[in-house]
């Protein structure tokens, strides 16, 4: 995703604060820095997970439908970064077989994110939400408009990069997890996930700072 130039914040509530130190931006592939990197993403991952679950925790309480839902689901997400690496945003939407939304995430991340970093942290923010949902799932389709990113947890590509490898590593593991008689993950172009796209530009712009700071989460109820 290639982010917009800064539009209004998200509509959204906030559910789940959590906070992580700025990480600067690495100018080379030293060592340290490359462990760095790898810190950073599982230190993202960490916040990721404590905020889908407190969210989840709370939707599931205003909306106990949601984890009953006899069908299969569709995920989407996205992120970016203005700067590359630089203030980054990460988004899931999740969605019922007809299309309905049943949940939208939406994280800022650290000041020295890279897209491919948001990327990521979209997909894994999102497959943390399936999880409470797809219990009772019997297809679960999952896009993104990240070549590297589908290709890589498809297993085409290798991940070698050791800031994306905590990252890469978790996405494998959550879809492996999912509770439904099977996931497809599919690459989309940019205009066919444009509200995935949309959230994360969004996300970007609700909280200019080097942390994570807030999931937010939404839920609409289906006819």
């Amino acid at each position: 995703t290639v982010p917009r130039a800064p539009a209004a914040a998200p509509r959204a509530r906030p559910v789940a604060p959590g906070t992580l130190p700025a990480q600067p931006a690495a100018a080379a592939s030293s060592p340290e820095q490359q462990d760095e990197g790898e810190l950073k993403a599982v230190r993202v991952l960490s916040e990721l997970g404590r905020g889908v679950s407190l969210a989840f925790g709370q939707l599931l309480r205003e909306a106990p439908y949601l984890s009953t839902l006899q069908q299969g689901y569709c995920m989407s997400f996205d992120g970016g970064s203005r700067g590359n690496p630089g203030l980054a945003g990460a988004a899931a939407v999740l969605q019922d077989s007809q299309g309905r939304e049943l949940a939208v995430l939406q994280a800022s991340l650290p000041f020295g994110c890279t897209n491919n970093e948001a990327e990521y942290a979209g997909l894994c923010m999102g497959l943390m939400g399936l999880q409470y949902l797809s219990a009772a799932g019997r297809v679960c389709r999952i896009v993104g408009d990240s070549q590297l990113v589908i290709r890589q947890v498809k297993g085409e590509y290798a991940c070698r990069k050791p800031n994306l490898r905590p990252l890469h590593e978790e996405a494998t593991f959550l879809l492996g997890q999912l509770a439904v008689d099977s996931a497809r993950v599919q690459h989309v172009l940019r205009n066919a996930n444009a509200r995935a796209d949309e959230l994360a530009n969004e996300a970007i712009d609700a909280r200019p700072a080097p942390r994570i700071d807030c999931v937010y989460v939404c839920a609409r109820q289906g006819a």
